[in-house]
């Protein structure tokens, strides 16, 4: 019997100012003047998110 190896963790940053590019991802981290202003799934943060300023970071 073949056993698997476990899948490796793959995390990655992302700085973004369109939400088009990181509408795939699981989580989202809004920065403002370098301090976490919102975080949560691309869904639940358009409707909170305020455009154009933001830079966005998964």
């Amino acid at each position: 019997m073949k056993t698997e190896k476990p899948k490796k963790l793959i995390r990655w940053c992302i700085i973004a100012h369109r939400m088009r590019t990181v509408s795939s991802a699981d989580k989202i981290v809004v920065l403002k003047d370098g301090v976490v202003a919102e975080q949560g799934s691309p869904a639940q943060l358009l409707h909170t998110m305020k455009p154009p300023s933001l830079k966005i970071c998964i």
